[in-house]
């Protein structure tokens, strides 16, 4: 499934089921931020990668917890971060 927003191809690879699973249990059930974790999740950021993504959002709040732009070549956006940056900006301008 793909889309365009904005200028923004966006894409969810054929493996977004186990994604969306990994990210269940390292949530929900306990999983964990263990370094099994991070690479599972190095491991799909560089499948996107190689699907053609040219960066990946950290969407999920606990994700910057789990990976650091230094464990992959990929361009990581961390939407908690975007936002704090946006909020403060804006106070600063009040």
């Amino acid at each position: 499934m793909q889309g365009d927003w904005v200028g923004v191809a966006t894409a969810l690879s054929p493996a977004t089921v186990g994604h969306f699973k990994f990210l269940f249990h390292l949530l929900f059930v306990g999983l964990g931020l263990i370094p099994e974790s991070r690479e599972k999740l190095r491991t799909i950021i560089l499948g996107l990668q190689r699907a053609g993504a040219e960066a990946v959002v950290l969407a999920c709040t606990e994700l910057p917890l789990l990976i650091r732009s230094e464990d992959t070549p990929v361009k990581l956006f961390d939407t908690m971060t975007l936002y704090v940056r946006k909020a403060v900006t804006y106070a600063l301008e009040e």
